[in-house]
C-alpha cells in the first residue's frame, strides 16, 4: 500500500476554526462543498446523506441558540 503524503500532510494540518470572517459565501463555493461531500465513500455505496444549507441570518441564529454546540453558527455565513 502506497501512503499518499499530500494527504497525510493535509490531514495533520487540519484545525478548527472558532472565528468566521463577515464574508458571505457564493453559491458556486456551496455547490463545490457539498459535491466534495457527496464524494466520500459510505458503506455499501448507500450514500445516505441528508444535506441543509442555511443562509439566512436570522436562521442561523436561531440554530445557534436551539443547541449548546452550535453557538458558532451565529457567526457562521452559512
Amino acid at each position: 500500500m502506497t501512503i499518499n503524503q499530500s494527504a497525510l500532510d493535509n490531514i495533520f494540518a487540519r484545525r478548527s476554526i472558532r472565528r468566521y470572517t463577515d464574508r458571505p459565501i457564493d453559491a458556486a463555493e456551496i455547490e463545490t462543498l457539498l459535491r466534495s461531500a457527496m464524494a466520500a465513500p459510505s458503506g455499501s455505496n448507500a450514500r445516505p446523506w441528508h444535506f441543509v444549507v442555511v443562509t439566512e441570518r436570522p436562521r442561523l441564529q436561531q440554530l445557534a441558540a436551539a443547541h449548546q454546540h452550535a453557538a458558532l453558527l451565529g457567526q457562521a455565513a452559512a
